[in-house]
């Protein structure tokens, strides 16, 4: 399923409505006011149900905060773990648990960590049981003194009423299809072109070249290859419903396993609708809001594989296996190339949280990130009055020699660090591009076999812009062009 148990011993928000902040105050605050179970579903987890208290040993007198009496008679929904209660043959009558109880030497639950469930109608058939992580909707209820309910009956602290378990069931079912290393490859390499032109990959890798991040007579696409097949066991399907899986990658590695889950993640949101659409992305679209598309997808992609790993007692960046580990010629490159994966988890974790459902990430998305400088800064996403995006017209370089540059894109902050990051540490890099509000650059083929390359970056004010121009190094191959006071531009080139 797409929404899996987050991690229960991380802090967890206060009960809320779907897609509306968190009250503040912690897991004390109160509950958004709502007409009764036909009020709008809240999100709840199970460290919200610590705040019950037992005062009395002889009889089952209990004292409920607030924050939980406000919950009594609403619609919740929870994800856990499925535990039976009358038999594995029906779960309609069953426990949702915060983790996996199935081990003979874990302890189990505390009372107020279990929520007795019934599903559906006492006649309406077996219920079957779910071995993994899945989200129960229901009315929540508590055990009061005056309460009759099944789950007082039965001696619970917590009920759901005509509950329903669930995720994400697929549409169509999702086939796991074994591929050869030839295909998979193929596959690979497929993917590459759909995201650049053919006739761009020379001019591209040149230009990346003279950018520093490709080594010199690298080919782009093969390039750009080897970078996921030394990262990648499956692959998901484009056009069907299935996920293609490199046949040597030992299947029960964590890696393979996680890599698994999380393209299965990706056609259940597609199916779903949980992702934003990712339209108006043609060829012309630049490099930089391609890669912040990517970037989404990729962090729904890590989210998804992260709680799955958590709930199944698997680390959450396992190392890959040494079926598939290369040797890599481009580490600069192979930098530029992971960004999507590491600042994608980070975007996505910023809107949602570790305990936000998946599902609502579309919801939280009213419009695609444009530029990676969205993503490294949500709040600019989220908040656009924070910054003055200033791009720089594809047209800048037209009459900087006596023709038009051969290709000219937008490198961004996702290119602009691996572009530093050769240079200076982390903090450091961070520090140079935060103050980006745009950039652009072009690159030439000259009549006599020599290439070109303008880079123009544009900053939030003079200082930002300063700073970056004393963080090229002296005998990097780089010209400055002179600064002008009081502007927030800086060009530089680089020819070979």
């Amino acid at each position: 399923a797409v929404d899996v148990a987050p991690n229960q011993d991380a802090p967890q928000p206060a009960a809320r409505d779907r897609g509306a902040p968190a009250p503040a105050g912690g897991p004390t605050a109160d509950v958004p006011p709502g007409p009764g179970a036909d009020g709008p579903e809240i999100e709840i987890g199970f460290p919200l149900l610590d705040g019950v208290r037992s005062l009395d040993l002889i009889d089952p007198y209990r004292v409920f905060p607030e924050h939980l009496t406000a919950l009594d008679g609403r619609r919740v929904r929870i994800a856990g773990f499925m535990a039976p209660f009358d038999s594995l043959d029906s779960m309609r009558r069953c426990m949702v648990v915060p983790r996996y109880v199935g081990c003979t030497f874990c302890s189990p639950p505390a009372l107020n960590q279990v929520v007795f469930v019934e599903q559906g109608d006492l006649d309406g058939g077996a219920f079957p049981f779910v071995e993994s992580v899945a989200v129960f909707s229901g009315t929540f209820r508590l055990s009061l003194p005056e309460s009759d309910h099944g789950g007082s009956r039965e001696g619970f602290i917590y009920t759901l009423e005509g509950a329903e378990a669930g995720g994400r069931a697929p549409r169509r079912p999702i086939e796991i299809e074994l591929v050869e290393a030839e295909r998979f490859r193929a596959l690979v390499e497929d993917g590459g072109r759909a995201s650049y032109p053919e006739a761009t990959h020379g001019l591209r890798a040149g230009a990346f070249e003279l950018l520093g991040l490709l080594p010199e007579g690298a080919d782009w696409l093969e390039s750009a290859t080897e970078f996921e097949l030394s990262r990648r066991v499956a692959i998901a399907s484009g056009s069907e419903p299935r996920v293609l899986v490199f046949d040597s990658a030992p299947d029960r590695h964590p890696y393979t396993r996680l890599d698994i889950v999380g393209e299965i993640a990706l056609l259940l949101a597609r199916q779903h609708g949980a992702l934003p659409v990712c339209t108006g992305f043609a060829a012309s679209t630049s490099d930089d809001a391609r890669r912040a598309r990517d970037c989404v997808e990729q962090g729904y992609r890590a989210m998804a594989f992260r709680r799955f790993a958590t709930a199944q007692g698997l680390p959450p960046g396992p190392a890959v296996p040494v079926e598939i580990v290369r040797r890599s010629s481009t580490p600069d490159f192979d930098l530029w190339q992971s960004m999507t994966r590491f600042c994608g988890y980070f975007f996505v974790r910023a809107l949602i949280g570790d305990a936000g459902p998946l599902t609502d990430l579309a919801e939280e998305l009213d419009a695609l990130p444009r530029t990676t400088m969205e993503i490294f800064r949500p709040r600019w996403y989220l908040d656009p009055e924070r910054w003055r995006p200033d791009p720089v017209p594809a047209d800048f370089a037209d009459d900087w020699l006596d023709t038009p540059p051969d290709l000219t894109d937008v490198l961004g902050v996702g290119g602009l660090f691996p572009f530093l990051r050769r240079w200076y540490a982390m903090e450091e890099t961070l520090g140079y591009v935060s103050g980006w509000t745009g950039d652009r650059w072009a690159y030439w083929r000259l009549p006599d076999g020599r290439s070109k390359l303008l880079l123009e970056v544009r900053w939030r004010d003079e200082e930002a812009a300063l700073l970056f121009r004393d963080a090229i190094p002296d005998g990097a191959g780089w010209s400055l062009e002179p600064h002008e006071d009081g502007s927030d531009r800086v060009r530089l080139s680089r020819a070979r």
